[in-house]
């Protein structure tokens, strides 16, 4: 696995409550999980699609482990947003290539490793330290899985059959 990155802790999290970083948290996972499951609805290649989808189950699994986390908190002041830009991924998510598409959510899986690696570093609680690392681990793997991904779209010869789909044993029977 990649080391850790090394990004500033960013100031709102920094002065944020614990509770304003889960809902902001919750609302990247979820937002996640709807983008990999539009992904996966409008991808051809059925490996890509299936990819998509086990993403987008484990984005929601994510949203939900947050959701038990924020029962043991206060809810968030009424007035609260999550900033611009931490909550959800940048990029033009209509309609993009499959690359595009890939690349965009190679830089999501990044920006969450970095918020949940920062907000472990601020949590004080080691329960709620230790699910945030936690995270920050899953999202590495996701973006090894697509950084793969995005390996084989842009090299199908090796590891793509002739009618472009993925060699299977049912190839050789």
């Amino acid at each position: 696995m990649s080391p850790k990155s090394k990004q500033p802790v960013p100031q709102w999290l920094r002065e944020a409550q614990p509770e304003e970083v889960v809902a902001t948290a919750i609302a990247r996972e979820r937002g996640a999980a709807r983008r990999y499951a539009a992904m996966a609805r409008s991808a051809e290649d059925r490996v890509v699609k299936a990819k998509l989808r086990y993403l987008a189950a484990e984005e929601g699994e994510h949203a939900r482990l947050l959701r038990a986390m924020a029962k043991a908190l206060p809810r968030p002041r009424q007035d609260f947003r999550p900033p611009a830009g931490s909550a959800e991924a940048r990029g033009d998510w209509d309609r993009p290539s499959v690359q595009q598409a890939l690349d965009m959510a190679i830089r999501s899986e990044r920006e969450a490793r970095s918020l949940y690696e920062s907000a472990a570093s601020l949590c004080r609680h080691a329960k709620s330290r230790g699910v945030f690392r936690e995270l920050a681990r899953a999202e590495e793997r996701h973006e090894m899985l697509l950084r793969q991904e995005l390996s084989l779209q842009r090299d199908q010869q090796g590891w793509r059959g002739l009618l472009g789909t993925v060699w299977s044993e049912e190839d050789f029977w």
